[in-house]
Formats: structure tokens, C-alpha cells, sequence
């Protein structure tokens, strides 16, 4: 379930990159549409963090090992998070 998880995590970051570097102009933010744009990109990392901690608590065989998974979704989570934000907004 978790490498499924993880598989659609991966193909929709990558989607969201194209879709988001096709259609939108970033040169043209202000700073206003780029603090909405940021509360609403940390939002959804965090529901699908709470997503991610679901599927592990959904499973018995991951369920004795679940401290260890919150420790990894975090910071699995967080660094696609980061750098998504990067690959989007600066390049």
C-alpha cells in the first residue's frame, strides 16, 4: 500500500511540475499571490503527510513500526516538499 502511496506521490510531483511550469507566468506574482500560492502548497503536504500516516496505521504489517514511519514521513514529506517548492517557483 505505502509503495503505491509512494508511487503516486512521485507522478503527481512530476505532473505538477509540468502543469505548473506550462501554464503559469511566475514572473508576474506579486508577492501577495505568492504567500496565498505558498499557505495552500503547505497545506496539501501537510494532509497528505496525515495521508501517508492513514495508510501506515491502515496496515498490520507496518503498524509495530509506525513511530519510525512518522519520523520518515516527515522528513520524506518534507524534503519533496522543499524541493518541489525550489524546482517550481525558481526554476
Amino acid at each position: 500500500m505505502i509503495d503505491k502511496y509512494v508511487l503516486a506521490i512521485i507522478c503527481a510531483i512530476t505532473g505538477y511540475i509540468v502543469f505548473f511550469d506550462s501554464f503559469f507566468k511566475k514572473e508576474k506574482w506579486s508577492v501577495s499571490k505568492k504567500r496565498k500560492f505558498k499557505k495552500i502548497y503547505i497545506s496539501i503536504w501537510i494532509i497528505l503527510y496525515f495521508v501517508y500516516l492513514v495508510c501506515i496505521w491502515a496496515n498490520p504489517s507496518t503498524r509495530p513500526f509506525f513511530k519510525e514511519h512518522v519520523a520518515f514521513g516527515a522528513f520524506f514529506h518534507s524534503i519533496f516538499a522543499f524541493l518541489t517548492w525550489i524546482i517550481t517557483i525558481y526554476y
